[in-house]
């Protein structure tokens, strides 16, 4: 038994049940995975904004004490430091695939998707090594 899929042209195919969801991301194109990676480091980052606040805010308002209590486990925990890494990369790749998807927009690039996201993952690469190198070395 098979599926019927409209196409981007409003053509009617068939379609086999059994491909993999797996399989289906590989045959997307690059600008398919980098809009996957834009919206997942884009909720990661929101869920540690929502943390942040709430966490350092109501710290703050327990006292100076909590709040002390609050910033050491924070900043010298190596749990949190490895979230902090985690963070850095995904503030770093969004930016980046962010100022990407305006260059698209303004019609740069648009034939060189491929390109352009692999000098975005080499560049994100760098600076990730850079950053890490002046804030924890």
């Amino acid at each position: 038994m098979s599926e019927v899929k409209i196409t981007k042209d409003h053509k009617l195919i068939d379609v086999d049940p059994r491909i993999s969801k797996v399989d289906v991301l590989r045959r997307h194109s690059v600008g398919m995975k980098a809009w996957l990676v834009h919206r997942i480091s884009g909720v990661g980052l929101l869920l540690y904004l929502l943390a942040h606040i709430g966490t350092m805010g109501t710290a703050m308002f327990m006292g100076e004490g909590a709040f002390d209590g609050v910033f050491r486990v924070l900043f010298h925990n190596p749990v949190f430091l490895f979230f902090d890494l985690i963070i850095l990369a995904g503030v770093i790749i969004h930016s980046l695939n962010g100022i990407r998807l305006v260059l698209l927009d303004m019609g740069f690039f648009v034939k060189r998707q491929k390109e352009l996201f692999a000098l975005i993952c080499f560049l994100a690469v760098v600076i990730f090594i850079w950053l890490f190198t002046r804030a924890f070395l």
